[in-house]
């Protein structure tokens, strides 16, 4: 999930990370038949899928088969259904898939948030889903030690966007800030930490053309230490998404009492509520009022409740039963 997020480390990691994949989907291939299944897993299996793979006839569809056997499956989002725009080419068909054969075998669907949770269920009840729908919060790991690193400057206020450069990150909203400001040693810096994803060429270009003036710093190799760093030092965290299923960036700044600015999402106000500044995600206005608000003092901001993987667990282990 992190990977999503950042982009990962280094690209031997990211090799390493492809194989290892691969590795597990061959020897998945030769799982035997449910008969011969239900011998070696025994009677009243609990099977709990927490990715989008294996959302199938030969996993989902075989381990659901098996008698006395409970199966929970956490959908993350329907944005490939409800933003199909925001996808890559096929990925909105395949996804559907995926959640037609969680409406048919699942006993529980979970999902991170009770608005998230209505957002899949208008999509399972048309389906013919007659399981659970149980909403339980993901919970936030405990931050990483780690330091700016050097090549970024601090030696001005700065801004921090954490995400991959897709779509529906809505990018584009903070390039037309930062080119609407004036330049000169008091404009703020923005730093975007995440990779390039799909869909986004216009972006790219933009960020490819902006790259040598050093307002916008755009950083797609960065540890989980060196983000941490950047949203605690920031002047405020920068999350104009137009959908999100839960929305991890947002609680990474909170916990450090870092501002935010944010999308009006439902799922926003439901899980961080007025700790936020919200602001229109096509209004160009409101976000370069706040950012110029946040970007005169350095502001800590008291630091909300946050969501924890005991209480996830706890639930979810309760639903699965």
């Amino acid at each position: 999930m992190l990977d999503r997020l950042r982009g990962r480390a280094a690209e031997a990691r990211a090799q390493a990370e492809g194989q290892a994949s691969r590795a597990a989907i061959a020897r998945w291939r030769g799982i035997p038949e449910s008969a011969e299944l239900a011998r070696h897993i025994g009677p009243r299996p609990r099977y709990l899928s927490v990715g989008h793979a294996g959302l199938d006839a030969r996993c989902l569809g075989a381990m659901s088969s098996l008698s006395g056997a409970r199966t929970g499956v956490l959908v993350h989002d329907v944005i490939p259904l409800d933003h199909p725009e925001t996808q890559k080419p096929g990925a909105s068909e395949r996804f559907r898939e995926k959640l037609a054969w969680v409406a048919r075998a699942a006993d529980v669907v979970f999902a991170p948030a009770e608005t998230t949770a209505a957002d899949i269920g208008r999509h399972l009840t048309a389906m013919g889903f007659g399981g659970e729908l149980a909403a339980h919060r993901l919970g936030l790991s405990p931050a990483a030690r780690g330091a700016v690193p050097p090549d970024i400057p601090t030696d001005r206020p700065y801004f921090v966007a954490v995400g991959t450069i897709e779509p529906r990150k809505n990018h584009g909203l903070l390039l037309d800030v930062w080119e609407s400001f004036e330049e000169g040693p008091g404009t703020p810096r923005l730093v975007i930490a995440g990779r390039r994803g799909w869909r986004n060429e216009p972006v790219f270009r933009r960020l490819d053309a902006m790259a040598g003036k050093g307002i916008v710093i755009e950083r797609n190799d960065l540890g989980d230490g060196a983000v941490a760093a950047l949203i605690r030092q920031a002047h405020g965290l920068l999350f104009p998404s137009i959908a999100e299923g839960f929305g991890y960036p947002p609680f990474e700044a909170a916990r450090f009492g870092t501002p935010i600015v944010a999308s009006p999402l439902p799922v926003t106000r439901e899980l961080l509520g007025d700790t936020v500044v919200y602001a229109d995600p096509g209004d160009l206005y409101q976000w370069r009022q706040a950012i110029g608000d946040l970007a005169g003092k350095k502001v800590v901001r008291d630091v909300p409740p946050l969501p924890n993987w005991r209480d996830h667990f706890n639930g979810v282990l309760n639903s699965l039963g």
